[in-house]
């Protein structure tokens, strides 16, 4: 009962004061609501169990190979680690035609136990088992909950109905649940991995393995299996002798988050540093607050009060606030989670997961409570020391409470350069990618995705895409068009081994690999690729004339050191059709991974001597690349109307979507270090401001002796930098410490970058003056005689 007293006579204080609590309460709920925001991605990403059964004993074997199906069927049959050994292959894409409008679908296919691993249940049906891994039971499809909402409206019929996917029907099994998300997947559908020795993807790099454990079993005993194995699979595979490198069991959630936890890290630090920047700014408010009750606290002491008391009295006010702002902060935190959702990148994994649950709620209870007793703490400190007399009317700002308020200040400096730090670290790092050479001219180039449901043979395929070829050229505003298999960012691409004729591998040494990728004539000159050497591809390299090639300057060097390629011959696995072709010419190399990741060795072949099902359209267009949008699919869909049209962007627009992740954590730490700079200034004000009032009568007696304005506006400027100055000084070396944290989100700067190490220590100094010179103005303008008289 007590502390519901002492908590309404706080609530009743606070309302006494509105300037004074408005600005408290907005400083705390900030700091809770970023705190709890992100809190919520990091629990759902990094501490929330995996959403399938027993998730604890799920394994990712091999996670950095794409092993062939063989290698899935020796680690199935010969390892006792595992109760299953299951396999993904991801995406496939298929077209989805019969409906009123084609859609291109991502399908992974997986083994017929993929689905009994994890221990899914479909919402509607049944999932396939190992039976649809046999040829001949194998067309069967499961949906995903989104794609049943948006292509079949939610009908629970669409179990049983037939689908054409690629020209071939497949039979829908089931439909997931909507919670259902296959690790990072984005799949529309899954269809069976036939684990039939005489496919052609039998002994090719095809699929990404997953276990779960056995009982008792643990990554590391899996990982010593795996090794024991290893040389008799390499032998009886004929693997070449870096086939083993990298061979490991790992946990399947270290797997699909180990490589955001470093991100989400730093921004947990950074919300946790804002949150120690509103508590330090709340400090200061109490304290200048409870300095100026000092007469009130005495007069309280002289009727009878405790020290218990008045220290009651002082947390009360702060518990007040403290609660008040808290749930201010966890309502916004609510909104923010649903903004957050929307900007995080769609490749991060969990997405779908984050939401605010009892643990994070819990946490910001926690966080609401201990930033309300340390705003408290000193304020009761110094509440304590009026009853003793040490704090008397009149006291300038010298006085002990200055000092602390001063310190206070001085930790939001040093807190909002930290955040400042990182922020200019990664917005350095974006301009850095953004001048990055792309290897093409990306300006007026407009990008889409086709998938034609399938032909009857490669002459019919090439036969479409000439024709097709040849209509999106004739659109008003089209100056030129070509097609690429594999866009780049698009995180699509195919590699393959590579015989040099005349040279031969020493023994057990890896052959060298490139990607590779099928373009038409003329992809170069669309794209603005310069031609180095020979040439590029002409119409008359058809499907039966002498096979050719071209390499980047990155294949042609690795390859040819001596700097002559033009004529030699390469054989290039399923892009050659296991021929020899010979190189025609070398071109620049396409950024094509990534814009941080330097150009990849990469070959292309000619469209009509390797024919794919799927293929890309980069269209050179005379203005904004949108504007003819709508045209080119009219067009291509009057050639046939039953090809689906996807990821319609442009190539500038591709290359900015790659950066999300980066863009998303300049963001927010952006926005924290915004944040954090304003509380910071408001400090300074606040104490700066009050040390003014408090000296009012020894300015007045400095005017009256003769100081002029400008020396009274360096005394009190000088105050606020001094507080920034030991803000810098204990901020710069802890910035350099952290800084280390983002070593693998930067690119083309280092952590320790010298220029921003010193443009934001005199950055956040010049905000300190700034926040200085309001209250120096006033100091100036004090008059004398009014002063003394008073």
């Amino acid at each position: 009962m007590r502390l519901w007293n002492d908590l309404a006579f706080g609530f009743r204080s606070l309302t006494r004061r509105p300037a004074f609590a408005i600005t408290a309460l907005v400083s705390i709920a900030i700091g809770i609501a970023a705190n709890t925001t992100v809190l919520s991605v990091f629990n759902a990403v990094l501490l929330r169990p995996l959403p399938y059964s027993d998730p604890d004993r799920l394994v990712a074997i091999w996670p950095q190979r794409v092993l062939a199906l063989e290698e899935i069927a020796a680690l199935r049959a010969r390892t006792s680690s595992y109760a299953d050994v299951a396999a993904v292959s991801p995406g496939w894409l298929m077209a989805l035609t019969g409906t009123p409008t084609p859609r291109q679908l991502d399908a992974d296919r997986v083994s017929g136990n993929f689905f009994d691993l994890l221990g899914q249940r479909a919402a509607l049906g049944r999932v396939f088992g190992v039976e649809a891994e046999t040829p001949g039971r194998d067309q069967v499809a499961v949906l995903s909950y989104d794609l049943w909402q948006t292509s079949f409206g939610g009908d629970p019929s669409v179990v049983g109905r037939t689908l054409t996917l690629n020209g071939i029907p497949y039979t829908v099994a089931a439909v997931m649940p909507r919670t259902f998300q296959e690790f990072a997947s984005t799949a529309d559908l899954w269809t069976p991995l036939t684990m039939d020795p005489t496919a052609a993807i039998w002994t090719g790099a095809t699929a990404l393995a997953y276990g779960r454990l056995r009982p008792g079993a643990t990554p590391a005993a899996a990982t010593a299996e795996l090794r024991t194995l290893a040389p008799a699979l390499q032998t009886e595979f004929r693997r070449s002798a870096d086939w083993a490198r990298g061979l490991a069991v790992v946990s399947l959630k270290d797997t699909l988050v180990g490589g955001v936890r470093g991100v989400l890290t730093v921004l947990l630090a950074a919300v946790a540093f804002l949150l120690l920047i509103a508590v330090a700014n709340v400090a200061n408010l109490f304290l200048v607050r409870t300095t100026e009750r000092a007469h009130e606290i005495a007069v309280r002491a002289t009727l009878g009060a405790t020290p218990g008391a008045i220290a009651r009295l002082l947390l009360s006010e702060s518990l007040a606030l403290g609660l008040t702002g808290g749930t201010l902060g966890v309502g916004l935190a609510y909104a923010g989670v649903g903004v957050l959702r929307r900007i995080l990148p769609a490749d991060l994994p969990r997405v779908n997961e984050i939401s605010i649950d009892a643990r994070v709620t819990l946490i910001a209870v926690g966080a609401t409570l201990l930033a309300a007793l340390l705003s408290g703490s000193a304020p009761i400190h110094q509440g304590l020391k009026a009853l003793a007399g040490n704090v008397r009317r009149g006291r300038t700002i010298a006085g002990g409470g200055a000092r602390v308020r001063g310190a206070l200040v001085a930790v939001e400096v040093a807190l909002a350069l930290i955040l400042t730090v990182g922020a200019t670290l990664m917005g350095r790092t974006l301009w850095t990618l953004g001048g990055v050479d792309r290897g093409l001219r990306t300006d007026h180039l407009l990008t889409m995705r086709l998938q034609p449901p399938g032909f009857g043979s490669p002459e019919e395929a090439s036969a479409y895409w000439r024709t097709l070829l040849a209509q999106v050229k004739t659109v008003p505003g089209v100056r030129d068009a070509a097609t690429i298999l594999h866009l780049p960012t698009s995180g699509r691409n195919w590699s393959a081994d590579l015989a040099i004729e005349g040279q031969s591998l020493a023994a057990g040494a890896s052959p060298p690999s490139a990607g590779w990728q099928s373009v038409s004539p003329g992809f170069f000159e669309v794209a603005g690729v310069p031609i180095l050497q020979g040439r590029g591809f002409e119409a008359s390299d058809g499907s039966t004339a002498p096979r050719v090639m071209i390499l980047n300057s990155v294949l042609a060097t690795r390859l040819f050191p001596g700097g002559r390629p033009i004529g030699q011959r390469i054989r290039a696995g399923f892009a050659t059709g296991g021929a020899w072709a010979t190189v025609v010419g070398v071109v620049g190399s396409i950024r094509h991974d990534s814009l941080n990741a330097a150009p990849a060795p990469e070959l292309y072949v000619p469209f009509d001597q390797r024919q794919v099902g799927a293929n890309s359209l980069v269209i050179r267009t005379a203005g904004p690349p949108t504007r003819v949008a709508t045209a080119i699919e009219s067009r291509i869909w009057s050639v046939r109307r039953d090809v689906p049209i996807s990821s319609v962007e442009t190539m500038d627009g591709l290359y900015a979507d790659s950066l999300q992740r980066q863009r998303m954590i300049l963001t927010l730490l952006g926005l924290f270090a915004g944040v954090g700079l304003l509380l910071s200034a408001v400090g300074t004000y606040g104490v700066v401001a009050y040390g003014v009032r408090q000296q009012l009568r020894e300015i007045g007696v400095r005017i009256a002796l003769g100081a002029d304005s400008a020396s009274i506006g360096r005394l009190i400027v000088g105050q606020g930098l001094r507080y920034g100055g030991i803000g810098v000084a204990v901020g710069v070396p802890v910035a350099l410490l952290l800084s280390s944290l983002m070593r693998s989100m930067v690119y083309g700067v280092t952590t320790t970058d010298p220029a921003t190490f010193a443009v934001v220590p005199a950055a956040l100094l010049l905000v300190a003056g700034a926040a200085s010179w309001l209250p120096a103005r006033r100091a100036a303008r004090v008059s004398p005689m009014e002063t003394l008289r008073e």
